[in-house]
């Protein structure tokens, strides 16, 4: 059953369309029904309609690929607006500072302090109110900061973190040749023989392993 035909025969049952045939259309409307039917089924739209939708489908994937990559930049470009915050921490210089800018400054500090008030319930507050918040949430961070060392450093510039390199050790090297001894012996033994090359490489062992 083609989708246009259950459509039609859902709306067919739920409209009441069957009484209001019997009940108004003669039988000349009801052969032009019939006739405009049997057009549309060959009409060949629902061969089309598969088409159609894998080319939506389609579209849809691209739009909403396009509208995450937007999004990700955005999340990006926020997180190094973030980075590059010098958090001001004295009344000198929080004064001197713009609305957006103590706005900036005060979403630095929700890193770090929870009862920092969120965007939403900063909006209509005027700077002088703004002032002081950030002021109070400043005061929370410098005792905080006198408990526990803080490093403005670490919070405001980008780490780079570097795996741990292994170095070699004496132990690490005579493990290897004494791996190396006992698989050159294993395929002499194997070959039935006393050659000392293995793969083009000569074997010689002139001390007992594990020495």
């Amino acid at each position: 059953m083609s989708l246009a035909h259950f459509n039609a025969r859902t709306r067919y049952k739920r409209n009441g369309t069957g009484s209001y045939i019997k009940k108004f259309l003669n039988a000349r409307a009801r052969k032009y029904l019939r006739k405009k039917a049997r057009v549309d089924d060959a009409s060949g739209i629902e061969r089309k309609r598969p088409d159609k939708q894998a080319k939506y489908d389609r579209e849809l994937v691209l739009r909403n690929r396009m509208k995450d990559q937007k999004k990700k930049e955005r999340q990006e470009l926020a997180v190094a607006k973030m980075a590059a915050v010098v958090p001001r921490l004295t009344r000198e210089e929080v004064v001197k500072l713009r609305v957006p800018e103590i706005d900036v400054q005060i979403r630095w500090h929700c890193k770090f302090d929870a009862q920092v008030p969120a965007a939403k319930d900063l909006k209509g507050k005027k700077r002088g109110d703004k002032v002081e918040i950030l002021m109070d949430v400043v005061g929370r961070f410098l005792s905080a900061s006198a408990n526990q060392p803080f490093s403005i450093a670490k919070h405001t510039e980008p780490q780079v973190h570097h795996s741990a390199l292994q170095i070699p050790t004496v132990a690490t090297a005579r493990h290897s040749c004494s791996y190396y001894a006992v698989q050159c012996i294993r395929h002499t033994r194997a070959v039935g023989g006393h050659a000392n090359v293995t793969n083009g490489h000569r074997c010689r062992i002139d001390a007992p392993l594990g020495t």
